[in-house]
């Protein structure tokens, strides 16, 4: 749905600049301690297998997927170029929702290393 709502699959097939990478995960709930490696293993054999330019890997989301996509970037800080996670449940919702109970993984902020965020949440959104 993200992917054919930004018009990605058509714009992959006009350029081909760049690989877009759709995995879902069961329940179509991401979940990090679950499938945390599992899709940093794909991204990292994608880039291997395909020559990709590892310098512009770029992660988005929605939703759930919002959350993933922090807590992946924080987590693999490495593989990204940048990261835009949209509406994102708050951490409190999380918690509740047993989704997890963090967006950033705990050392990022203090590791020193900058990576570039595009955060977006509706006007409507009142998480």
């Amino acid at each position: 749905m993200f992917a054919g709502k930004n018009g990605w699959e058509p714009l992959a097939d006009e350029t081909g600049a760049f690989v877009v990478m759709l995995p879902d995960s069961p329940g179509n709930i991401w979940n990090f301690d679950r499938d945390s490696v599992a899709l940093s293993t794909m991204i990292a054999d994608a880039l291997d297998s395909y020559g990709l330019d590892a310098t512009r890997v770029y992660l988005t989301g929605f939703s759930n997927g919002a959350i993933m996509t922090c807590q992946m970037a924080t987590s693999y800080p490495r593989l990204f170029a940048a990261a835009s996670p949209w509406n994102s449940p708050g951490a409190a919702a999380l918690a509740v929702g047993g989704l997890g109970s963090f967006l950033y993984a705990d050392d990022f902020a203090n590791s020193g290393f900058d990576m570039p965020f595009w955060t977006f949440y509706g006007d409507s959104d009142d998480k």
